[in-house]
């Protein structure tokens, strides 16, 4: 979907209040706290915008209405974590993802970070910073004329150099007045089931890139030297994805408008 200057600009508002809110709740993210504690943080930021959460109560086939406004998935979690009592401790990676609405206008972000850690070179960390420079190539390539799979394809390439595996169950999505519209933009090409297309100038896309690696290091280069996939399943609980062979994951979401000459990142996350 293509959208006008002014449409782009109330998308831009939503995106940048949804950008402040999980800037601040990174920022929360330390040892001690719950993540329970971290959600009504946040669910408090989103009534004090004047926005309403797009997370809250939101249904999926057999499983039970998500009870939060946020998502909060640690170490082998890989999204769609329960808030709850469960209580961070230092090293945890955390990602945090959520969604609201402002005057008509839907927002989607997620980051990832690593509780009482900044930088540094463990595993975790270059997880963290890989994760977040395919969001950044990503959006160094986007323009109208460029069609999404030489994208995909470069962030599958550059995934797989860095020994990090990746969860193709999930994509990133154009968003708008909805907060999952057409097209289905994947960080990866292989074994991708939708199809290709071209970027228009006004098109807006959450670019989302979800990575994982052993806690003991990367992951072997593939046979073919290309995709490396991370299985995954859902928890008991009918909304947490976990990783399957206990791997850590880290998340990135950023919400980017199409224009004419190149990308503008709308949720910019501090």
């Amino acid at each position: 979907m293509r959208y006008s200057i002014d449409d782009a600009a109330g998308i831009r508002r939503a995106a940048q209040e949804a950008a402040l809110i999980l800037s601040e709740a990174a920022q929360r993210c330390r040892a001690g706290i719950t993540t329970g504690e971290l959600e009504a943080l946040i669910r408090g930021d989103i009534l004090s915008s004047g926005a309403r959460s797009l997370f809250d109560d939101r249904s999926r086939a057999g499983s039970p209405a998500f009870p939060g406004c946020a998502c909060f998935s640690v170490n082998e979690e890989v999204t769609h974590g329960v808030p709850g009592p469960r209580v961070l401790a230092r090293g945890d990676v955390v990602s945090i993802d959520l969604g609201l609405d402002l005057d008509g206008w839907c927002a989607d972000v997620a980051t990832t970070v690593i509780v009482g850690e900044s930088g540094g070179d463990s595993v975790a960390a270059s997880l963290v910073r890989t994760t977040r420079e395919l969001v950044r190539h990503a959006v160094e390539m986007i323009a109208p004329g460029v069609a999404w799979a030489t994208i995909a394809r470069e962030l599958e390439r550059r995934s797989a150099v860095g020994g990090f595996g990746v969860v193709t169950e999930f994509a990133g999505h154009g968003i708008g007045r909805s907060l999952h519209e057409p097209p289905t933009a994947p960080a990866y090409w292989t074994g991708f089931d939708g199809s290709d297309f071209v970027l228009e100038a006004g098109m807006v896309l959450t670019v989302e890139p979800i990575l994982c690696a052993p806690r003991e290091g990367r992951y072997p280069p593939a046979n073919d030297g290309g995709l490396i996939r991370t299985p995954v399943h859902l928890g008991g609980d009918g909304w947490t994805v976990r990783t399957s062979d206990g791997s850590i994951a880290a998340h990135e979401e950023r919400m980017v408008l199409v224009r004419k000459g190149g990308a503008k990142v709308l949720s910019v996350v501090e």
